[in-house]
């Protein structure tokens, strides 16, 4: 059978095509390796989503994926699925659409850019910073005096066990460097349970009066005759009412509490009963800070005159954002920025880079997403630039840069161009910022059609 509209021409039953196919293609030079009628993540390939008609002749077999490309279409200004030109089967560098790898800058006090760049490694790996008593759960990465652990099973321990950790990565510092590119990345949320219901803690010497609540061995019952004071908890006099609620807080302090809570936990609080749910927050850093995290709930905020530890939360109860904090006892040795080394692996937030000097770095086209004056600039490289002057370049080239949603140009964001030859004569093109996702420094990715040899995206803060 040649191909699956014939297939489905056998069929005794009337089949609809899909409106729309996925074209999985190789993000490095476009190239067509399948396609199907149901989105599945790829890690190695891309995906574009294309009208069913733009691809029935491969589906049909009367043209072959090889005659097709997936390239960028400047009049478009997306990428789009493009079949081959006599031109095309040339050789060409800019067949392609090309993610600019993201690196960071940080400034100083007065806004003076490090002479370190910082690349990120282990891209999507997230690790967190051990701290005595605090849980963590199975397959989080921890940091622990300059080792990244991968946890074998749920810890809440005073000493860390290596016992239960793999090692991920060695030699990984912390330093003193300031970000304002991430936060804590979901709040707590208490949503009541039985809006009014009071409930109190069973106690042995106190009497229990019919219709009340109590809570005891876990569970909330209500109390279905008088029951007097001393007197054990009968059962046979109890209707049970919730069970696997937690204990979270009481005006009682000598009670032992729950620390740690889970979305879908039921917790009695204070005599109300709330279920714990997780929200994104929308919240980020307005001024640079020295932060880490224990969990995406949990951030630690470390203070440099003191050189203190404090534990942060957010939880929202009654529609009222409230933060939780602690002062801790652990502390940790921070390196000076000045004197991180280069090809240092270093923890910044909860992410992992690698640190490079600046002056060792020279690369073609530099496109800053300039936190710090809230625009774009695109720079030439010294060595590109002189090149370029070496030839007497007069050329027309206009070079096009799409700011898309991360690791995903389909979703775009806007664009940038620039003559070339312009770009040569000065030292840079500035693009301010227009829209609230650059304001709010949301990560995105940059993608150009690849004329030069080497890019960067770099984020400054």
């Amino acid at each position: 059978m040649s191909n699956f509209a014939d297939f489905l021409k056998t069929l005794n039953i009337e089949v609809d095509v899909v409106a729309n196919s996925f074209v999985y293609y190789d993000p490095t030079n476009g190239k067509i390796e399948k396609i199907g009628n149901k989105y599945v993540k790829d890690d190695l390939l891309s995906i574009l989503e294309v009208h069913h008609s733009t691809v029935t002749d491969i589906i049909n077999g009367t043209k072959s994926p090889d005659d097709f490309i997936v390239e960028y279409d400047v009049a478009l200004k997306q990428l789009a699925l493009k079949e081959k030109t006599y031109e095309d089967n040339n050789s060409k560098i800019d067949t392609s659409m090309h993610r600019l790898p993201v690196v960071r800058t940080v400034s100083d006090e007065a806004g003076d850019r490090s002479s370190l760049i910082f690349n990120g490694i282990y891209d999507g790996v997230e690790v967190f910073m051990w701290i005595s008593g605090t849980r963590f759960t199975k397959g989080m990465l921890v940091w622990y005096k300059n080792t990244v652990y991968k946890l074998l099973e749920d810890i809440e321990l005073e000493e860390f066990d290596e016992s239960k950790a793999d090692v991920f990565v060695t030699d990984v510092v912390v330093s003193n460097i300031k970000s304002i590119n991430h936060f804590v990345e979901y709040k707590v949320m208490f949503k009541s349970i039985f809006e009014g219901v009071h409930v109190d803690v069973w106690y042995r010497d106190l009497e229990h009066l019919p219709g009340q609540h109590v809570w005891i061995y876990n569970n909330v019952y209500r109390i279905r005759e008088h029951q007097s004071a001393d007197t054990s908890f009968n059962l046979e006099n109890a209707e049970l009412v919730l069970s696997n609620v937690l204990l979270y807080g009481d005006i009682n302090k000598s009670l032992t509490f729950v620390s740690v809570l889970s979305p879908g936990d039921k917790i009695l609080d204070n005599n109300r009963l709330y279920l714990c749910l997780d929200e994104k927050l929308n919240a980020k850093m307005q001024e640079k800070s020295i932060v880490f995290y224990t969990s995406k709930y949990q951030g630690l905020l470390y203070d440099e005159e003191l050189k203190t530890l404090t534990k942060f939360s957010f939880t929202e109860k009654h529609n009222k954002l409230l933060a939780d904090n602690e002062k801790i006892k652990d502390t940790i040795e921070l390196l000076d920025n000045s004197t991180i080394e280069d090809g240092a692996k270093v923890l910044i937030g909860k992410n992992l880079y690698l640190a490079t000097r600046l002056e060792v770095r020279d690369i073609d086209v530099n496109v800053v997403q300039n936190n710090l004056l809230g625009c774009w600039e695109i720079y030439l490289g010294k060595k590109t630039k002189r090149s370029l002057q070496k030839i007497s370049y007069v050329g027309q080239d206009t070079l096009y840069f799409s700011v898309t949603s991360k690791y995903d140009p389909n979703i775009l964001y806007r664009t940038m161009e620039f003559s070339l030859s312009k770009l040569l004569n000065d030292v840079s093109q500035i693009y301010p910022y227009q829209n609230d996702w650059e304001r709010t420094r949301e990560d995105v990715s940059v993608y150009t059609s690849k004329f030069f040899d080497t890019y960067s995206h770099e984020v400054l803060e």
